[in-house]
């Protein structure tokens, strides 16, 4: 009998050797501890391989709205000094400039930010700034991640009135 899509209580196959608790990015399970059905019955969890889709990738971690927001508010200015700046004041929260910066990267390589080079600062030596703009899908994620704190918060003294 075999139990697809979970980690726990399987012995996994990797390389050729089976063993227990390797855990591989691909895997085929070979034994499971528990029947079929509470397989098939157990309720998704992390460890649930079939819990996982693409749209994860669209999730946006704490940093990410932060810096997702302030590129929306500084609509088409937003570089990483001026983010860093508006997070540092109306977040309170002092993030490096080498954190914003991946963090952009990485927002521009899910499609949530487009950026272009402007023009060079007018000081000899001057370079072109990067400056980053959110695209709609930016704006849909940030929808997206507030819903499901309002839904989470339901119930709690920090509930949003409506």
């Amino acid at each position: 009998m075999t139990c697809t899509g979970t980690l726990a209580g399987a012995r996994l196959w990797r390389g050729g050797i089976a063993a227990p608790g390797i855990i591989a990015v691909t895997f085929q399970v070979i034994k499971c501890d528990r029947t079929e059905d509470s397989c098939r019955d157990r309720a998704p969890n992390a460890n649930n391989i079939g819990n996982m889709n693409l749209r994860d990738s669209a999730r946006l971690g704490e940093v990410e709205q932060l810096v997702l927001l302030a590129v929306w508010r500084l609509d088409g200015e937003a570089y990483a000094v001026p983010i860093r700046e508006l997070i540092a004041k109306e977040a309170g929260i002092d993030l490096s400039r080498g954190s914003i910066y991946i963090t952009l990267d990485r927002l521009e390589e899910k499609g949530l930010v487009e950026s272009w080079f402007g023009d060079p600062i007018r000081e000899p030596g001057g370079k072109a700034r990067r400056l980053f703009r959110i695209r709609p899908s930016g704006t849909a994620a940030l929808r997206s991640a507030r819903r499901a704190l309002d839904r989470l918060a339901t119930g709690t003294p920090i509930a949003r009135k409506t």
